[in-house]
């Protein structure tokens, strides 16, 4: 990394890794469908701050404000099965589905046969979770995945586009597709209000969310979406290590394997590059 990106790095590691632990807990006091609508309605407002101005609504951003609802209310969901590092390392599969759609979808040109090395992995990581128990979680966090590779492949099209205006207007949409969601389940405990669960709002909807979202755009520009996305697999890595660290909770030698198929796969095309350019390998070195 150089210059500024890797500042923007390590914020957004730094703004992910509690992310999962932060929203697992507050959801012992209030339901994935409110806690969907609180954080896009922050992450809005805090944009059109930025902005200073009301978005334009497209019907762009009413197609992307519905795919990553979906998607963020199955995260939320699979949080309630999961463990936090589970719950994340299963998620980030989705660049490897992207890829797969983005062949499909935008005439892309990346190795499929790459991403599904990787995604195997993915699967082999889940058995466990699934035998013990927890087949729903493991369905829920690929399916989240999925809606977030289709969202991630489909912004692409408009990757020229200003992205705090962008995402402003799909977070004011996905504010309003919240509302009539939040009436299916229970209004939130009223410890909600516990300085605890203050800070788990606050991390969920400024910290991991809005501010993430900036220092997650801002990488990409500097970096590319493909170098971001290798760097963005620090990512499970820091939160698994947290959870073996905090509540010595160690995946098993199954999914290992599994994280380690899937991390030879996430690689191996800088790996490919490298070999096939060894002039610029010694220019790295």
């Amino acid at each position: 990394m150089q210059g500024e990106s890797w500042k923007y790095a390590a914020i957004y590691i730094l703004l992910s890794i509690p992310l999962n632990f932060l929203s697992k807990d507050i959801l012992s006091v209030s339901g994935p469908f409110f806690l969907t609508f609180v954080r896009s309605a922050i992450i809005a407002a805090f944009l059109m701050l930025m902005m200073r101005r009301v978005p334009k609504i497209e019907p762009f951003h009413i197609l992307m404000a519905s795919l990553i609802y979906v998607s963020t209310v199955l995260w939320l969901f699979s949080l309630i099965f999961l463990t936090p590092g589970d719950s994340i390392v299963l998620g980030y599969s989705m660049p490897m589905i992207a890829v797969i759609l983005g062949r499909f979808i935008l005439g892309e040109k990346g190795r499929i046969w790459i991403s599904l090395i990787s995604l195997s992995g993915f699967v082999v990581y889940s058995v466990p979770i699934s035998s013990a128990g927890s087949f729903a979680g493991a369905f829920i966090s690929f399916l989240n995945a999925f809606f977030w590779a289709l969202y991630s492949v489909l912004y692409r099209k408009r990757i020229n586009a200003d992205p705090i205006e962008t995402n402003a207007a799909i977070f004011l949409i996905m504010t309003l597709i919240s509302i009539p969601f939040t009436f299916l389940e229970k209004p939130p405990s009223t410890e909600m209000l516990q300085p605890r669960y203050l800070f788990d709002l606050f991390w969920l909807s400024i910290a991991g969310g809005a501010l993430q979202f900036v220092s997650w755009n801002k990488l990409l520009l500097l970096e590319g979406i493909e170098k971001a996305t290798l760097e963005s697999y620090l990512v499970p890595i820091g939160v698994l290590s947290t959870q073996i660290f905090i509540y010595g909770n160690a995946p098993n030698s199954l999914q290992i394997l599994g994280l380690g198929i899937a991390l030879f796969g996430v690689f191996l095309p800088e790996i490919l590059g490298r070999v096939s350019s060894p002039s610029l390998w010694r220019k790295k070195a």
